[in-house]
């Protein structure tokens, strides 16, 4: 299982990566004080998120949504 902060997956997703399952996503800061963020098509399957407040998070068939 793989460690990364958020700002590396963001990158790895603007990069075109998709599969994201069996990470663990260490969040640094609250989610970068970011206002909000999109993620299409993203498998997450068995991530661990240590430190996430995912009460703002909204999961729906084409992905997740983190609104701020």
């Amino acid at each position: 299982m793989r460690e990364m902060i958020f700002d590396d997956l963001l990158r790895l997703y603007a990069a075109g990566e998709r599969k994201f399952s069996g990470i663990t996503l260490v969040l640094d800061t609250p989610f970068r004080e970011l206002d909000e963020w999109e993620l299409q098509g993203v498998n997450l399957s068995g991530a661990i998120f240590k430190g996430a407040d995912l009460q703002k998070i909204t999961l729906w068939m084409h992905g997740i949504n983190y609104l701020d």
